[in-house]
């Protein structure tokens, strides 16, 4: 059971729900809409920790990135925003097993690896452009830290 998805697949299967609702390989629903969503349709009622738990173990197995987002603001300084979820190719293999059709998704993130290069992303020296970071292969499941500047 040590590299079980059990506990990652409620959460992979309601991030690939809002992916598809919204056309992208990636979201960043706030962690109360995804406590909403799991409860709602999964039919899991959980805690904010343990919701940390979950996500930084399917993160820790690689079945999805979290990337968290930063807005530079004069004023105020640093405001921190949502955070983005990526499922990664691993993710998505695990949700397929459990009966969800993936192959969209699989095919589109491929295509994108193919083209962006891992090199991208090491050119940048602190907030990371969103668009490098979607087009980068972190999401084939890399381990790397990135912030994003909006």
């Amino acid at each position: 059971m040590k590299n079980s998805p059990k506990q990652a697949v409620p959460i992979l299967a309601t991030l690939n729900a809002l992916n598809r609702k919204y056309g992208r390989l990636y979201s960043y629903p706030s962690q109360v809409t995804i406590l909403n969503l799991l409860s709602v349709y999964q039919g899991v009622d959980i805690a904010i920790a343990t919701l940390n738990r979950w996500l930084r173990d399917a993160e820790d197995k690689q079945y999805l990135i979290r990337i968290r987002r930063i807005k530079r603001d004069k004023k105020l300084g640093l405001l921190f925003q949502s955070t983005l979820y990526k499922i990664t190719i691993k993710g998505y293999h695990a949700l397929s097993r459990t009966g969800v059709s993936v192959y969209a998704q699989i095919k589109a993130l491929w295509a994108d690896g193919l083209r962006a290069g891992s090199r991208r992303l090491a050119k940048y020296k602190g907030p990371v452009p969103l668009k490098a970071v979607i087009e980068s292969t972190m999401m084939f499941g890399g381990k790397k830290t990135a912030f994003i500047k909006v």
